[in-house]
């Protein structure tokens, strides 16, 4: 896609017919299939006449001067079903670009969707080594109080984990329950 005429091509049209070469042009930027005007397409009266002079053609009646445009218009209508395949393909082909962009983005968000996973799995596993560690330093300084006689704050705390552990009010001691 992006083709554009050759000088030489340029050069052969000057006689079409302007608006018909603007849609040439045109056809030619968005088609993915190159093509350009030939001599026989484009022959002005003074190439004609230069032809008569050589005595390569014998008269100044040629189709090829009569019928330029319409030889341009009909080289246009030929390539309208190519221009239609070219439209097709040409957006088939941004479809298809547009969807290798979004499927790469979706790689880089699952990647750094996993990253993110694994950082927070790494996370969570040292948040409960910290937190084993510090109930193991809490139960170990509960534990190393003498048992004569609880202290108000160890029996708190004892009384604490049994509701923590779910049990019921009416099985807690009596020091445990409410209003005490």
């Amino acid at each position: 896609m992006g083709h554009r005429f050759s000088k030489r091509s340029m050069d052969r049209a000057r006689e079409v017919d302007p608006l018909l070469m603007a849609v040439a042009v045109i056809a030619l930027s968005r088609c993915a299939v190159d093509f350009g005007l030939t001599e026989e397409q484009s022959r002005s009266v003074a190439e004609q006449a230069e032809k008569v002079r050589r005595g390569v053609s014998k008269t100044m009646n040629s189709a090829h001067v009569i019928a330029a445009g319409l030889a341009f218009v009909a080289v246009c209508v030929l390539m309208l079903p190519t221009l239609g395949w070219c439209v097709a393909t040409a957006s088939s082909r941004e479809r298809a670009k547009q969807d290798r962009a979004i499927e790469a983005a979706n790689a880089q968000a699952r990647a750094t969707d996993t990253a993110a996973r694994d950082r927070a799995a790494d996370q969570r596993l040292t948040d409960l080594k910290i937190n084993n560690r510090l109930e193991k330093e809490r139960t170990d300084a509960v534990s190393s109080i003498p048992d004569a006689r609880p202290t108000a704050g160890r029996v708190a705390l004892a009384c604490h984990r049994l509701r923590e552990q779910g049990t019921r009010d009416a099985d807690l001691p009596a020091e445990c329950r409410p209003g005490r």
